[in-house]
């Protein structure tokens, strides 16, 4: 298999893997035999990165069904779910068994899911040894706010929300501040989960205040001749363009369309009228943790 070109700007996310995953999904690949196919085609088409987590339901085992055979250098990226017992042997086990059903010995990148879970005690000496004997190259947390940006030199990774709606931290001073002192930012949910892409009487009652901005959203994209997606992309790209973006899909068709729209361009112009459009319509909704559907 030939890989053709790699795209690292960008980061396949795999949580549609074995499970129903997005307000959008309508479908899910859910057997070893299409998650296979989904990874080998992603490296084909260029991609070598992968964002998974613990709580993905089968995502893990179905990352590693799909890598066993690619000989590729592959960047995974996965993270530990929230602790229980607030115990860093409970840290040690997890990473253990993300790492057996990855069927890899070494992964990119770990992040901590609660980011509270960060102060669990040991975990500074757990973050070094791992990132000493390889076992991961860079450590950090998945966050949802600007005040939660660390400032350790161990981490030296942060995954974030950020969408044409969703600016507020991928344009904060602090996102800058962390990136300039050699931190990796990992940009999520640019699609706000599909929602961005779902038909007008599939909107829940709760997010039907979104719909006119996203009408809009889809009508700068109509008049300037520019698919949704990719649109969506650029904006974040423009708005923090040294963030690495997850982009998720559900099938094969799906991924096969975004590798082309990764490599379009856009006019400024446009981008600036869709930076602005996103910022006049602020709105908690755009958070899907606060969807009650």
């Amino acid at each position: 298999m030939k890989n053709i070109k790699n795209k690292n700007d960008f980061i396949i996310g795999t949580a549609q893997l074995g499970q129903k995953y997005g307000i959008a999904n309508s479908s899910n690949l859910n057997s070893k035999y299409l998650a296979q196919k989904f990874i080998e085609e992603a490296i084909n088409l260029g991609f070598n990165s992968f964002d998974t987590a613990a709580s993905y339901g089968n995502s893990e085992s179905l990352i590693g069904y799909g890598v066993k055979n690619a000989n590729h250098n592959l960047k995974v990226y996965t993270k530990i779910p929230k602790l229980k017992t607030k115990n860093i042997l409970e840290a040690q086990e997890k990473l253990e068994q993300s790492l057996k059903k990855l069927r890899l010995s070494s992964i990119e990148g770990l992040l901590i899911h609660n980011p509270d879970d960060w102060k669990t005690k040991g975990m500074n000496e757990f973050a070094l040894e791992l990132r000493n004997s390889k076992v991961i190259n860079k450590f950090g947390l998945s966050i949802y706010d600007k005040k939660q940006i660390p400032n350790n030199e161990l981490i030296d990774l942060i995954q974030v929300p950020g969408n044409i709606f969703n600016q507020k931290l991928i344009f904060s001073k602090e996102l800058v501040d962390f990136n300039k002192q050699g931190g990796t930012v990992i940009i999520r949910s640019i699609f706000i989960q599909g929602l961005l892409f779902l038909k007008e009487e599939k909107i829940p009652k709760s997010l039907l205040p979104l719909l006119e901005p996203i009408n809009k959203f889809k009508n700068l994209a109509n008049i300037s001749n520019i698919s949704m997606q990719s649109l969506a992309i650029r904006t974040v790209q423009s708005i923090c363009p040294f963030g690495k973006i997850i982009i998720g899909c559900d099938n094969v068709k799906q991924l096969k369309a975004l590798s082309k729209i990764t490599d379009e361009s856009i006019n400024k112009d446009i981008l600036d009228e869709a930076i602005d459009l996103g910022r006049k319509y602020p709105s908690n909704l755009w958070d899907p943790r606060s969807w009650n559907i």
